[in-house]
């Protein structure tokens, strides 16, 4: 029953109008008052005499208050005394406590006396009428088994006499605050969320809140704010669970913990009020998991993710605890120089096995420690190190042979060759070759690209790669966060882009077509930037700090023909990027250009086993994550609520199963993901869900690309279409589709999908929802 206590309505007369508050307790001494449209914050504290101190907008005063039998007479120190009479309208009967309706007395429309009994409650096991305050004709308002809580209305009269009411009319309009606005400055995002945590109603969505909150703050703030947020949770959930796990029922497990405290039964209060919100709770910590996935290091935050796994899948905790269980596997507590100390004496191998090196965590194998044992003392590590960063790049490309060659520390050479994943290796797959450069310092680029260059194109068609690795560090500045470094990036970047263009005949011999920077600034990922010969040497803006891989894997190429894209930082996941797009030929209206957002997003991981619904964690996280994405971009002021939303996540690896079974899986999965998630969805205005998978074997290769859609742009909601793809041998950007099923040709454009998403950004912009996709959603 605590939750009451944070959300209530208050009924208050004054000179014959009744105003309909509804009340939300924020923190111990901030209410919120809701009336027409519109919110008004109130701190309140009650004083040592009674009284109580309050400040609303820019008035203070202090308050005394008496219950009167004709009302509750207020004294405004220093102001006046006014009297807010009961309100009492005799046409309305209601429960004068707990209970469940056995059945009414009369007959709906019949004629009740005054003190006449007209209904029977249950409570307690005992039945007991209740009588009718006035005479007139009755009306039913609940029904024979109801359950009714004092106060609630159990019928409605039609007077005999109707001069015995007094006419109180509804409050209608806006309402206009005499004391002024003030400043109604909101507490700092922490505190929000640890009064939400503490079980008062957040003043707004729990996940939202969290995502501004690490939105704002910067990256190295992210474990000590995450170890606050769940410790704050399992101080709570932990002492209760205590006791439920003695098989007691709730309450029995509270008569424990009161028991346990007779001295300071405050701290059981706190407990049940923090309990009675335990939804929102759960979002935050849900919300906080996913915003810190990528987090490295950190024993504390690590020992309470473990913590928060352990608790039972019941009680209200599976979601927390699946989620926490999973991530507790990708956490590592050790910092980063343990965690190279540890590559680097697995790396310490003349013949090392790089299935084994592949097979590390990005915490244990990750490109930025690859990159920061570039200049080890060993030439055997060396070596090694700049292989495995090259096989990390291109994991999962067919064919991938690499050869090293090692000068000494910061100064090796890979050469390279490898064919695209989605093109069937029996088909028209073409061998692309590449070159990797490793080099000390910046300044030692600009001479590199006067030598010729170790590639040959017998294709003709430019199909070659290069790419220049800084080791161990390519930056002077002080590396604080991920971004620190954006000043020197930006300057770099635009030199690389001369060096290019200056060399364009060098690297059109070598037939480059695609230039990669990549920059390490250990502790932190790498930055990257890319060139492409298609813009004239110019650095590809969207696919800057992305891997050169990513621009197909992620189909940002594909965007980047349609839309005019603009890249959201930060992204939270490692392998996850976020654009906000406005179609190319687009027509301006009134409130601009319409945008999409993006949420583009790749893994190497994928349980094959399709049998039960085990399977469907990992991907189900996996759109989770990127619907957070989405969440976050949303509060960049320059994307704002307005923008439908995609969401694309490409699963890179392949699952020896039957075609078909696949596609019956997947789909089973889709629609039971958007059925669950429905609300998050529709709140984040997602359009469209793609899936991206192989099927094969390690022995005939990818035999098929499978892409799996859930899509509104047909009109029905989330409809699920499954096509098999074929890749451009060239680019490896998907070009043609056929049907799972039938076998048809078939298309990822939709001729009436714009039309389709201007009418259904119509609705949503009105608040409502496009009439065809309501069937979509009921199914």
């Amino acid at each position: 029953q605590l939750s009451t206590m944070n959300s209530f309505p208050v009924e208050i007369a004054f000179k014959s109008v009744k105003y309909n508050f509804q009340v939300k307790r924020s923190a111990t001494d901030l209410l919120i008052f809701e009336i027409g449209g519109r919110s008004i914050k109130a701190k309140v504290r009650e004083q040592p005499d009674g009284s109580i101190y309050v400040c609303v907008g820019k008035c203070v005063m202090t308050v005394f208050g008496t219950e009167e039998a004709l009302g509750l007479r207020l004294r405004l120190e220093g102001v006046a005394t006014i009297m807010l009479p009961a309100l009492y309208d005799p046409s309305e009967l209601r429960s004068e406590f707990n209970g469940k309706v056995v059945r009414y007395l009369q007959d709906d429309g019949a004629v009740v006396k005054e003190g006449e009994p007209y209904v029977e409650l249950e409570a307690m096991k005992m039945i007991m009428p209740v009588k009718a305050t006035a005479a007139g004709k009755i009306s039913h308002t609940r029904g024979a088994g109801s359950i009714v809580s004092a106060g609630e209305l159990l019928g409605s009269l039609e007077l005999s006499d109707p001069s015995k009411i007094k006419k109180i009319v509804p409050f209608t309009g806006d309402f206009v605050l005499s004391a002024g606005a003030g400043d109604e400055e909101s507490a700092d995002l922490m505190t929000q969320v640890e009064l939400a945590l503490d079980g008062y109603v957040p003043q707004r969505e729990p996940a939202a809140l969290v995502q501004q909150l690490f939105l704002e703050a910067p990256p190295y703030l992210y474990n000590e704010l995450a170890t606050v947020v769940l410790d704050r949770y399992l101080a709570v959930e932990e002492k209760y669970v205590e006791e439920v796990r003695r098989n007691v029922s709730p309450d029995q497990a509270f008569l424990a913990l009161i028991a346990q405290n007779k001295e300071s039964l405050d701290n059981v209060a706190s407990i049940a009020l923090a309990r009675s919100q335990l939804a929102a709770r759960n979002e935050i910590v849900l919300s906080t998991l996913r915003s810190v996935r990528a987090i490295s290091n950190g024993a504390n935050l690590a020992d309470l993710v473990r913590r928060l796994g352990e608790l039972p899948s019941e009680h209200g905790f599976g979601e927390v605890a699946l989620l926490a269980r999973q991530y507790a596997e990708k956490l590592n507590a050790k910092p980063f120089e343990e965690r190279k100390s540890s590559l680097r004496a697995t790396l310490d191998e003349a013949s090392l096995s790089f299935d084994k090196v592949s097979s590390l965590k990005a915490t244990a194998g990750g490109i930025e420690l690859l990159a920061d044992l570039l200049n080890d003392e060993s030439e055997v590590i060396r070596k090694n190190a700049a292989e495995g960063l090259v096989r990390r790049i291109y994991r999962q490309s067919p064919g991938l042979e690499v050869q090293v060659s090692d000068e000494g520390p910061s100064k090796q050479t890979c050469t390279y060759s490898f064919q695209f994943a989605d093109v069937p290796l029996e088909g028209d797959s073409i061998m692309h070759h590449g070159v990797c450069c490793v080099l000390p310092s910046f300044g030692d680029f600009k001479g590199l690209l006067s030598e010729s260059i170790p590639l040959e194109d017998s294709t003709g068609k430019c199909v070659n790669s290069m790419s220049v690795v800084i080791s161990p560090d390519a930056f002077e500045v002080d590396k604080l966060s991920f971004y620190s470094t954006d000043e020197e990036f930006k300057a770099m970047i635009k030199e690389t882009e001369s060096l290019l263009q200056n060399s364009a005949s060098t690297l059109k011999a070598a037939g480059v077509r695609k230039f990669s920077l990549m920059l390490p600034q250990a502790p932190h990922m790498p930055r990257y930037a890319t060139f492409l010969v298609e813009q004239d040497w110019k650095e590809a803006p969207s696919c800057r700090d992305m891997r050169s891989t990513f621009r197909h894997l992620l189909e940002v190429a594909r965007l980047d023909e349609e839309y005019d894209l603009e890249r959201i930082v930060p992204a939270v996941g490692r392998s996850s990027q976020v654009f906000v797009g406005t179609k190319k030929g687009e027509a301006k209206g009134k409130l601009g250009k319409p945008k999409t957002i993006f949420a583009q997003t790749i893994t190497h991981t994928f349980d094959s086993n399709l049998d039960g619904d085990q399977w469907m964690q990992w991907p189900e996280n996996l759109f989770l994550s990127a619907v957070d994405e989405l969440e976050r971009a949303r509060l960049n002021p320059d994307v704002g609520v307005r923008p439908n939303s995609r969401i694309f996540a490409h699963f890179n690896t392949v699952v020896d199963v039957e075609p078909l079974l696949v596609v019956d899986g997947l789909e089973r999965f889709m629609n039971g993901f958007v059925a669950k998630h429905g609300n998050r969805l529709q709140q984040s205005k997602v359009d469209e869900i793609a899936l991206k998978i192989g099927i094969g074997n390690e022995t005939t290769g990818r035999t098929h690309t499978l892409r799996l859609t859930a899509s509104s742009m047909g009109g029905e909601y989330l409809k699920t279409s499954a096509l098999f793809e074929k890749a451009d041998p060239l680019t490896g950007a998907p070009v043609s589709w056929s049907d799972a099923k039938s076998g048809a040709d078939s298309s990822l454009d939709d001729p009436t999908a714009g039309r389709m998403e201007l009418k259904r950004r119509i609705a949503r912009a009105a608040g409502s929802t496009y009439a065809p996709e309501f069937l979509g959603m009921i199914k």
